[in-house]
């Protein structure tokens, strides 16, 4: 055989190697070797792997590839049939070949996913007026620190959280622990929600998850009635009664008020003071007044002796008092119209001239006095003889001498801290020294 004949040869036999390789390479592989430069009598050294999914594609998946994190069609599977990978829809009813054992390689997505992994409380059947406390646990239980957020605990579809806690970072793994005090304002019962990551009117919050449906979890608590006491005065006769302050009354920060009421077949009551606040979203706002303990006082007092916080975050404002029977909060009272409640009353200034009838060149004596004096910045005289000029104090007399050629009334002008002024004067008669000849 001449070297012609055998290259020849050669040459056909190693075209027929080639084809006979690349006969039992699907077609998927092949497009795969081409992209990632590899040989194809590489690829025939190794056993080929099964038919599995690979993003949307139903391919032989090699173990240095990385499928995309796309679900597969709904519905279909992915085989190997004849040799070749098929995606079907449903089980097949027929297999002309072996199925392969088919593993499923999940890609971990790097993102934080909020859960609230418990939620507890003291006591979960209270009586109306009763306290409890109200725990959760909020973990990341993703593979991703999660950032900034909100968390919050909430009184069935109330928009204003009973508690919120900001939260700076919760790394994967770890978790932080929320809590509130509940009570019972009302019978029935009560639904607790606990929802990380909470924005209103943002349904995704601050944080991108893994999982935005597990953030929250939930509590029922009990408000019941107290039982009667065969003692007092049936339910159907309690009533409450406010009777002042009722509306139109102006009260001032840092005075001292009565609130009185009556009432009948009622224990213990607890008193609010409440406003219309539009920027909240409850446009009416009830704040219970401070110094009175959980189980209220004594309905048969009927009086409080009230002291207006000059820091009170209603004032100035309209405001309305409700009292309500702590055992059962349906039967409760509220002033019948809003009072106005400021900062400070304007200034009342007494001013009196004692003896205020003199003959000329007599002395007399000027008295005078500022209510209240908190709200007060300076007072000024002016006027008379000559004899009442300069500051004063808020109070206090001094003795004046008027000349009648030059004598006007005595006038007191007080500025208060609000750059407002009142002013009062008084004023001297002056007798006459002429007799009558008989």
């Amino acid at each position: 055989m001449n070297k012609k004949l055998s290259f020849a040869l050669a040459g056909i036999f190693a075209i027929s190697a080639i084809i006979l390789a690349t006969e039992i390479i699907a077609p998927e592989e092949q497009a795969i070797a081409a992209d990632t430069n590899i040989s194809l009598a590489a690829i025939t050294t190794v056993t080929l792997p099964s038919c599995q999914w690979c993003g949307k594609a139903c391919i032989r998946v090699y173990p240095w590839m990385a499928c995309p994190d796309i679900a597969p069609p709904q519905g279909y599977i992915c085989t190997e049939i004849n040799g070749k990978c098929t995606s079907t829809f449903g089980i097949p009813t027929t297999t002309t070949t072996k199925q392969p054992i088919t593993t499923t390689t999940t890609i971990p997505t790097s993102l934080p996913d909020l859960t609230i992994s418990n939620i507890t409380a003291d006591r979960i059947t209270l009586n109306i007026g009763e306290t409890t406390k109200i725990s959760a646990t909020e973990r990341n239980i993703g593979n991703k620190s999660a950032g900034y957020h909100n968390t919050g605990i909430f009184e069935d579809n109330i928009e204003t959280p009973l508690s919120s806690m900001e939260i700076n970072t919760i790394a994967p793994g770890y978790g932080a622990v929320i809590n509130a005090n509940y009570t019972c304002f009302r019978a029935g019962s009560h639904t607790i929600t606990v929802l990380a990551d909470f924005i209103h009117r943002v349904s995704t919050g601050e944080v991108v998850e893994s999982n935005e449906n597990n953030n929250s979890k939930t509590i029922t608590i009990n408000c019941i009635t107290s039982p009667i006491s065969t003692t007092t005065t049936a339910p159907s006769t309690a009533y409450i009664k406010v009777i002042s302050p009722n509306g139109g009354e102006q009260l001032v920060g840092g005075q001292t008020y009565n609130i009185t009421w009556q009432s009948n077949g009622v224990n213990n009551v607890k008193l609010a003071e409440c406003a219309e606040t539009p920027l909240l979203p409850t446009k009416y706002t009830c704040q219970e007044l401070s110094g009175i303990p959980n189980v209220g006082i004594s309905a048969t007092l009927g009086k409080l002796s009230w002291y207006v916080d000059p820091n009170d975050p209603f004032i100035p404002g309209r405001v309305k008092i409700k009292i309500w029977d702590v055992n059962n909060s349906s039967i409760y009272d509220q002033s019948d119209n809003y009072f106005n409640i400021i900062s400070f009353a304007n200034p009342k200034i007494n001013l009196v001239i004692d003896p205020s009838s003199i003959y000329e060149g007599q002395s007399t004596t000027i008295i005078w006095n500022v209510i209240p004096i908190d709200n007060i910045s300076y007072c000024r005289a002016s006027g008379g003889s000559g004899d009442w000029w300069g500051i004063k104090a808020v109070s206090g007399r001094e003795i004046i001498r008027p000349i009648r050629s030059r004598y006007q009334d005595y006038v007191l002008t007080c500025i208060d801290r609000d750059g407002q002024s009142t002013s009062a004067s008084a004023g001297v008669a002056f007798l006459s020294t002429t007799t009558s000849n008989h």
